[in-house]
């Protein structure tokens, strides 16, 4: 918890307040019980309406385990309850309870607006989502302008894209540019077309941030995935695939006495990805290499 957090605590929950803070916290603990008056709309002896009234929710609804915010307003009414629970007569417990009262109301006010502006700023994001998901291959695409357009303060459009998306939104659209950059290098196309067609108009910068990305080149990834192809049928013959970044898929076991798994000691680490096959005959693929 941080100054400014509060939360609903339920009857038979059990919650542990931790505060990373060098001196003691001050926490507030308000026990109160309330009985909700039901209207003709939640009585259980009548029928559920087809269309339920946003005016008929939970006037506190149950949050229990979500941390909230609070408003000056809150800490304002803080202060005023506990100067009337000083006063020791009749007329100062009855203030502390109305001063009660309108506290309550004001935290549950406040935590169905809270709830109701991170609805709606869920759905924004989402939305947003959706539109780089269809508009990823637009070279100008800017996410400043985009966040503007969705009415997003750009100051808290990396950190909240990233609370509902899970990562910030430079990296959503460069992993989702990659994504579809790695279908396209399956098809005949030149490396300047497959950077053109997921947004990038240099090539050498589309090149640089698919291997930050993925770890390897474009042209590497390339070779790599017709790798599913390849099978040797002579152990030594992988030093020379891997000599053209090629990486068979399978390869027949190496029989000498430095063997590691069945592979050549010198490139053993780099087959480890390669299936060895302990039984196979030359003849089930055509002698071919």
């Amino acid at each position: 918890m941080q100054a400014g957090n509060y939360a609903l605590l339920i009857p038979g929950n059990v919650a542990e307040a931790r505060a990373p803070l060098s001196e003691a916290p001050e926490i507030v603990l308000l026990a109160f019980s309330y009985v909700e008056a039901q209207t003709p709309h939640n009585r259980s002896d009548d029928k559920e309406p087809e269309h339920s009234n946003p005016k008929d929710a939970p006037l506190i609804e149950n949050h229990s385990g979500k941390l909230l915010s609070y408003g000056h307003s809150v800490l304002h009414g803080l202060k005023q309850l506990k100067a009337a629970g000083e006063e020791r007569d009749a007329m100062g417990g009855w203030k502390q309870q109305v001063l009660l009262q309108q506290l309550l109301f004001t935290l549950a006010y406040e935590t169905h607006r809270s709830v109701q502006a991170q609805g709606g700023m869920r759905e924004t994001i989402l939305q947003l989502a959706a539109y780089l998901d269809e508009h990823y291959m637009q070279p100008d695409l800017s996410l400043q302008a985009l966040a503007e357009t969705y009415g997003i303060s750009w100051s808290n459009f990396s950190g909240t894209f990233k609370k509902y998306v899970g990562v910030r939104p430079i990296d959503y659209l460069t992993q989702l540019r990659m994504n579809h950059a790695k279908s396209r290098l399956l098809l005949p196309l030149r490396m300047e077309e497959v950077a053109q067609q997921v947004g990038y108009r240099d090539p050498l910068y589309f090149s640089r941030t698919f291997k930050k990305t993925v770890g390897i080149s474009p042209m590497v990834y390339r070779k790599n995935r017709e790798r599913e192809n390849i099978i040797t049928l002579s152990p030594h013959v992988n030093d020379y695939l891997l000599a053209l970044e090629l990486l068979p898929f399978a390869t027949i076991p190496y029989a000498g006495n430095d063997q590691l798994d069945g592979r050549l000691p010198y490139i053993a680490d780099k087959l480890k990805d390669t299936r060895i096959l302990r039984k196979v005959t030359a003849s089930r693929f055509g002698g071919a290499h």
